[in-house]
Order: structure tokens, then C-alpha cells, then sequence
């Protein structure tokens, strides 16, 4: 899986979730999800993913 595949995964969970909000909160959520946002959630989640494997986090 690459970084790429990890960042539209992330950003299809949020839009999908953002569905359960009021309009005016899906609308600023919306306005957070650039490319380079979500980029660095997938990075922070990965890392946080290998710290646990090897039992750093």
C-alpha cells in the first residue's frame, strides 16, 4: 500500500463520516482536506503504526 492509496483512503473516511454533520461543520471540514493536510495525518498515522510494532509508542 502506498502513500498515495493511504492518503484517498483517509480522505473517503472523512468525507463519509462528515456526512453524519451538521452542514455548516461539513463545510469546514471540507475546507481542511488538501492534499498536504491529509498527507501528513497518513504520515502521522503510519508512524504511530510502526512506533506500536515495535514497541516505541
Amino acid at each position: 500500500m502506498t502513500i498515495t492509496c493511504s492518503v484517498e483512503r483517509l480522505e473517503r473516511c472523512i468525507l463519509l463520516t462528515g456526512k453524519r454533520l451538521v452542514p455548516e461543520v461539513q463545510t469546514q471540514l471540507k475546507q481542511l482536506l488538501t492534499p498536504q493536510a491529509l498527507t501528513i495525518v497518513a504520515c502521522g498515522i503510519g508512524a504511530w503504526i510502526v512506533g506500536h510494532a515495535f514497541g516505541f509508542g
